[in-house]
């Protein structure tokens, strides 16, 4: 399967390139938090049928290199 074909498992992947020295990774606490806060206060709002603010910010997240290749070998 080509490079176009690839989507599920890439946050893994860049985990697993940066546990073995590539740098680090974007799947960080933070943004695992900001999904949750935002997840919870799209849960709020249903319920309550109010505007509901999310009080976290999403931090930066870097760009994937775009000589990036999801189908080259990690290990």
């Amino acid at each position: 399967m080509g490079a176009a074909g690839v989507g599920r498992g890439l946050g893994v992947l860049d985990m697993a390139r940066a546990v073995r020295g590539a740098g680090p990774h974007i799947a960080t606490g933070e943004l695992g938090f900001h999904v949750l806060d935002t997840m919870v206060s799209i849960d709020e709002a249903v319920t309550s049928g109010d505007t509901v603010r999310v009080a976290s910010i999403a931090p930066a997240v870097p760009l994937v290199p775009e000589d990036r290749d999801p189908c080259e070998a990690t290990v």
